[in-house]
């Protein structure tokens, strides 16, 4: 049986679950240390797990990388006032 191919993963990423997972069906890589990934599920708290481990979560979930939205600058339009 054929290993299936480890996901590349980048900082800012967002992977969603297609299964139920019991718990967040979000993470969002907030770093890459070593072999250390530090994720977010979108509480305060961030996480942190081997590569493996979180490759593992991807493929067991049949997680899918979410279309990555550059961060935007925010500006102020002093637009006329009604």
């Amino acid at each position: 049986m054929a290993r299936p191919r480890a996901k590349h993963l980048k900082q800012g990423q967002v992977w969603v679950a297609k299964t139920a997972t019991g718990r967040s069906r979000m993470r969002r890589v907030v770093a890459l240390v070593d072999d250390r990934v530090c994720y977010s599920t979108g509480s305060d708290i961030v996480h942190w797990c081997n590569r493996r481990a979180f490759q593992l979560w991807i493929a067991t979930h049949g997680a899918i990388r979410s279309r990555s939205v550059a961060n935007r600058k925010l500006t102020l339009d002093p637009g006329p006032r009604t």
